[in-house]
């Protein structure tokens, strides 16, 4: 993939229009159509500031061995409506996975009435995930949502094997790549964020804070000597909601 390439696929997983960042960076649509095609090339100095618009790390132009994305804010992608190949929907996804080092994952399953599962489901059958938040080495957080508001991803089940197949299949690895995940299932308050897409990253930041916290009282206890079912006790009281 050329650099002209990546940056439309990330441009567009962003929901960002080539006219409006052409205008940000003051060059011709046509000029950022043919950069994005292969077709011509952009001064270093043009492609820093569409990197920053991008949350593209602008050492990156010179360095593509480094994580490419890099922003302080929750960078949100939009996966593709393709729902007839699981590799195809979520190439938004495998784009930072295999660009980066994904440390946590959360698959959110939102808040659904018996209403909405009678009509837009089937009583019986499983709530699908409904947006996919993680984080990476770096700290970049990261928000996955289907481009359409209404729309699920996939089944918890689906999902993960879709992922763990797809990472197995780029990486021709003799093993399937192994991913840290949990399912999560939001209130509604935070499901609508998502879903009206005014979502921003304190309103998830407290995955990964309780994810960190209970670290750092895993390490606490085995560093004064505590025994299994102390640690235990403790992370459960953490992890406890109502607490």
């Amino acid at each position: 993939m050329h650099l002209g390439e990546f940056f439309k696929d990330v441009r567009k997983y962003q929901g960002l229009k080539q006219q409006h960042v052409a205008q940000e960076v003051d060059i011709t649509h046509v000029a950022l159509s043919r950069f994005e095609s292969g077709r011509s090339v952009l001064s270093h100095e043009t492609l820093s500031k569409i990197a920053v618009i991008l949350n593209i790390n602008p050492r990156f132009l010179t360095d593509q061995s480094l994580n490419p994305f890099y922003s302080n804010e929750l960078l949100k992608m939009y996966l593709s409506a393709d729902f007839m190949e699981v590799k195809y929907s979520l190439l938004s996804l495998f784009q930072v996975m295999l660009r980066t080092q994904i440390t946590e994952m959360y698959l959110l399953v939102p808040p659904i009435s018996l209403l909405d599962r009678i009509v837009r489901l089937n009583i019986s059958q499983e709530i699908p995930v409904y947006a996919i938040t993680c984080r990476d080495r770096e700290g970049n957080m990261y928000l996955f949502r289907r481009k359409s508001a209404n729309e699920f991803i996939l089944k918890t089940k689906e999902l993960i094997v879709g992922i763990k197949n797809m990472l197995y299949t780029v990486n021709k690895a003799r093993e399937r790549t192994p991913f840290p995940y949990k399912v999560r299932k939001i209130d509604k308050d935070l499901y609508e964020k998502i879903k009206d897409w005014s979502v921003e990253k304190e309103d998830l930041v407290f995955f990964f804070q309780d994810e960190d916290k209970s670290k750092i009282i895993y390490e606490y206890a085995l560093s004064i000597n505590a025994g299994h079912d102390d640690i235990q006790k403790a992370l459960e009281f953490f992890k406890d909601p109502k607490k």
